[in-house]
């Protein structure tokens, strides 16, 4: 299969990152501050360790996005956990 036939067919789900308003000392939380690129309300952390895979039926539209730092510190964790360069 190629890349280009594989592109042509639409995922049927997504991974998520969970959130949570309460702090642990977690190594594998991150940080997301509320403000209007995020969408949140409540200072949030990302699980990381509680990646889910969701059918995309389930997903809403976005309402906000965690932004570029918080993005590259949950791919790094993601990196570590599943051994990933």
């Amino acid at each position: 299969m190629t890349a280009d036939s594989f592109l042509r067919f639409r995922p049927t789900s997504v991974f998520i990152v969970t959130l949570t308003t309460t702090r642990r000392p977690f190594p594998s939380h991150v940080e997301v501050e509320p403000d209007e690129a995020s969408g949140l309300t409540t200072l949030s952390w990302a699980q990381v360790e509680q990646l889910r895979a969701v059918a995309i039926e389930r997903c809403s539209s976005p309402t906000g996005n965690v932004g570029p730092a918080s993005t590259h510190q949950i791919l790094d964790i993601l990196a570590m956990i599943t051994g990933m360069p």
